[in-house]
């Protein structure tokens, strides 16, 4: 047999690298005869910049981005003749992106977990590599074994905001309720429990809301059992593919413990341990059009100049059309139920996908004819609802991987808040002031499940944001700074329907079917408002890179990398240039002055206590410092009720978002909750009326479960709500709670409140003078009352609203600080 190929030599003109004269020469399938502008555009970008070695491309979602990463990767491969590499965050990605190349005439090969050879092919740079973030990305990766060796030319990295995800998990372990886990809590215990009794006991009860971090100084005194303890574990799956990652780096990993596990994990990963992605020789970030790149630098490495100046091609049409309702924030009446019973009818019209945040959530979509998925057989669901043999399904937590175009997806719900990713996601959500928080990962995973229905400019669908959690947090400005342009005037626009929908003259519930139907009928009038509202306005506003964002993901990745190879005083240069991009008030200081403390332990242990100290009186968040670094918390505020009120309220774009909030709150403040979650609850809920609110035993590891502060007085509150009869133990630490609040606060005065179910105490029990009992009647006149007030606060917009006006509403819903003992409390009786 005659094998032509061998005969052709490798020169300039028969071997094109410009990538559009590449795709031109291309064997391709009828279906990609011509390459789109905004395509065209990417290309002759990318190839321009091909010198440096990271670039970021942002394309909207349908604009075709998997050609062109294809088309550049193969250049870059025809030029090099050395492998090239397309990485995607799950398997069945990747094989749709094999099938991409397929069709384009380029050779793919898939690389699959458990392959240990991608192919003669592949490592002679002939076919692209395809495979998952973690097939690369782990302590155990076949590109490194001694047959393999792959060290890319150029490296895609697909979804690269989803991917950060898969990269976090391959520098983190996750331990759950085991003989490991017994382990290292009798490692742990004993100091843990001095630092923070609380907490300590509701983990040995496995409370699952009960959650602690190691401090620093603790973590470095225990290492070496921790080590040998993870040690004879490493070699176990999964361990196995993350030990690698983290043996020599302990020192540096953070540790949360909850009743329900342990995560020990760097949280900055370490991604220059990864050998084929460190020295690749050109790497590409791929995203959607969201607004804040930083994570990209802050977790993935990629050079601050690569996110401060990304591709973006001027053809790109933008997200899509999506008409996105937050029924909850219309009517508290529309609620989930209700979300369900519109998906139920509307299914048999349309076909309607839900993201249920849990298993849970997604089996009580079966009550109305869901078929639910949980991820074994995703691939073939989303092949039935596209041709159209399943008109009706619930994922379970699939915000990515799912690509519903057109027909197959005309309703979306988003059926409430996505889980976190672990015990430490969630841990961290309870922390202000992180400057790469949490927020920012739950905003990528909100965005990405948005953009499950519409995958191109010209697709449309409804997106409904089901539950006040979901309402509650999209209506946050914080997080609203984080989202795209086209993100942002879509949620302007719901905001605009929930005004809208009120004026129509129809119930709340017709109203929201209405508009649904006149979206799914593409209605002419909605066609035209919509086109108004969010395309000439994604038009007009190009996004901004947020330098001072990026400048200090670039700080905090360098400081960890020097810590990482022992240059300490290099970390700690990096976290102070850091530390000058925030004012002396702003608690993002406080985290960043803790994870200085941590590096300077390292040489001066006496200094990074004091540091510790500051970072604590910055934000009370961090760890405490030992008994005896700080001689008592930070002064109560003096701000008045009715100012600290309208601070709370500002916080939202959307005023109902604050009706949300309390909606969101009326689950955990339940006398069936856990301690935890109560506690917490009592403390968001402070903020509603204009109250100063701290968890004192949690934040300082002395003092009550609770305080409520005014500037008159305050509330020293001690939660006991799964008692019967208070015992005499109740009456000791209330008594105590009381002692802290007196030596802390001289000048203030106070009351002693027990949450409880009774008023009565035993006879031997003894509390304060006048303590008062918040019992569940109590408790629920109380949420309604705080629930008149939100409803007529939110008639108007803060800025209407003046001081006097709002202390004149807090009384007449019995909400001023004077009342609340009166109407809300009983006295204790024996």
């Amino acid at each position: 047999m005659v094998d032509f190929t061998q005969y052709i030599k490798p020169d300039s003109t028969d071997s094109p690298i410009d990538p559009i004269e590449l795709f031109d020469s291309l064997d391709r399938k009828a279906s990609h005869t011509a390459l789109r502008p905004v395509q065209t555009e990417a290309l002759t970008a990318l190839y321009e910049r091909r010198n440096e070695r990271d670039l970021v491309l942002k394309l909207s979602t349908g604009a075709g981005k998997t050609t062109v990463a294809l088309v550049y990767l193969y250049s870059h491969m025809r030029e090099k003749r050395q492998p090239a590499v397309y990485l995607c965050p799950t398997t069945q990605l990747a094989e749709q992106v094999v099938a991409e190349a397929r069709h384009l005439g380029i050779k793919a090969v898939l690389y699959p977990p458990g392959e240990p050879l991608p192919g003669a092919d592949a490592l002679a740079g002939r076919a692209i590599v395809v495979c998952s973030y973690d097939k690369l990305f782990n302590a155990r990766t076949t590109f490194d074994r001694h047959d393999v060796q792959l060290t890319p030319c150029a490296l895609v990295l697909d979804d690269a905001h989803s991917g950060i995800q898969e990269v976090r998990d391959s520098f983190s372990l996750r331990i759950g309720v085991d003989d490991l886990y017994d382990k290292l809590l009798k490692i742990l215990g004993p100091r843990c429990k001095e630092h923070h009794p609380g907490q300590w006991t509701g983990i040995e009860r496995k409370d699952a809301a009960a959650c602690l971090e190691v401090p620093f100084w603790i973590w470095a005194s225990i290492l070496g059992e921790i080590r040998e303890v993870l040690e004879d574990h490493g070699n176990v799956a999964p361990y196995v593919f993350v030990w690698g990652y983290l043996r020599d780096q302990l020192r540096w990993c953070r540790c949360v413990i909850s009743g329900r596990g342990i995560e020990i994990f760097l949280d900055v990963p370490a991604v220059h341990l990864a050998r084929p992605y460190n020295e690749a020789g050109h790497r590409v970030y791929m995203s959607a059009t969201l607004s804040d790149d930083s994570s990209l630098v802050r977790e993935l490495g990629c050079s601050a100049a690569a996110a401060s100046t990304p591709i973006l091609p001027p053809s790109d049409g933008g997200i899509g059309e999506r008409m996105v309702l937050a029924p909850s924030l219309i009517d508290p009446a529309l609620d989930r139920a209700q979300v369900m019973e519109w998906s139920k009818n509307l299914s048999k019209q349309v076909r309607v996908a839900v993201l249920s945040s849990s298993e849970k959530l997604a089996r009580e979509w079966e009550a109305v004819g869901a078929t639910v998925e949980l991820g074994s057989k995703v691939g073939e669901t989303v092949a039935a609802l596209r041709t159209g043999k399943l008109r009706f399904v619930a994922f379970a937590q699939r915000y990515d991987g799912v690509d519903l175009p057109d027909d197959s997806c005309r309703v979306l719900v988003l059926d409430g808040m996505p889980m976190g990713a672990g015990i430490a996601e969630d841990h961290d959500r309870s922390i202000p002031g992180r400057p790469e928080g949490e927020l920012r990962r739950w905003t990528y995973r909100i965005e990405q499940g948005m953009g499950r229905a519409v995958r191109s400019h010209a697709d449309y669908a409804v997106i409904v944001l089901a539950g006040p959690e979901l309402c509650n947090f999209l209506a946050k400005r914080d997080v609203r700074n984080l989202l795209g342009a086209g993100t942002n005037a879509q949620l302007d626009l719901a905001e605009e329907m929930v005004e809208i929908a009120k004026d129509s003259g129809d119930s709340p519930n017709a109203a929201v079917v209405d508009m649904i139907r006149k979206c799914i009928n593409r209605d002419p009038g909605w066609r035209s408002f919509y086109d108004a509202k969010v395309r000439k306005r994604t038009r007009e506003l190009p996004p901004e890179p947020n330098e001072r964002q990026i400048q200090l993901a670039e700080s905090e990745h360098m400081a960890q990398q020097a810590a990482m190879k022992r240059d300490t005083q290099l970390a700690i240069a990096r976290l102070d240039d850091a530390t000058k991009l925030f004012g002396p008030e702003q608690p993002q200081l406080g985290w960043l002055l803790q994870r200085k403390a941590n590096f300077l332990y390292e040489i001066n242990k006496g200094e990074a206590m004091e540091i510790q100290k500051a970072a604590f009186r910055k934000n009370d968040r961090m760890y405490p410092p030992p008994t005896g670094i700080v001689d008592r918390p930070p002064a109560l505020a003096k701000s008045q009720t009715a100012s600290l009120v309208l601070s709370w309220y500002n916080g939202f774009t959307n005023p109902n978002g604050a009706i949300a909030q309390l909606e969101e709150l009326k689950s955990k403040l339940s006398f069936e909750s856990t301690v935890e979650t109560l506690e917490q609850a009592l403390d968001d809920l402070s903020r509603l009326f204009g109250a100063e609110g701290r968890r004192p035993e949690k934040q300082y590891r002395r003092g009550p479960d609770n305080l409520w502060a005014w500037p008159e007085f305050a509330w020293v509150i001690e939660v006991k709500h799964q008692r019967g009869t208070l015992p005499k133990a109740d009456g000791n630490q209330m008594l105590s709670s009381m002692q802290w609040f007196e030596e802390m606060y001289p000048e203030h005065k106070a009351v002693s409140i027990v949450v409880a179910r009774t008023v009565k105490a035993e006879r031997d029990a003894f509390f304060p003078q006048n303590t008062r009992v918040l019992t569940p009647h109590g408790l629920s006149d109380l949420v309604e009352n705080v629930g008149g007030f939100l409803t007529e606060l939110v008639m108007q917009k803060p800025l209407f609203w003046r001081p006097q006006a709002i202390n004149e509403l807090l009384h007449r819903f019995r909400l001023s600080p004077a009342q609340f003992a009166g109407n809300y409390t009983e006295v204790l009786e024996k």
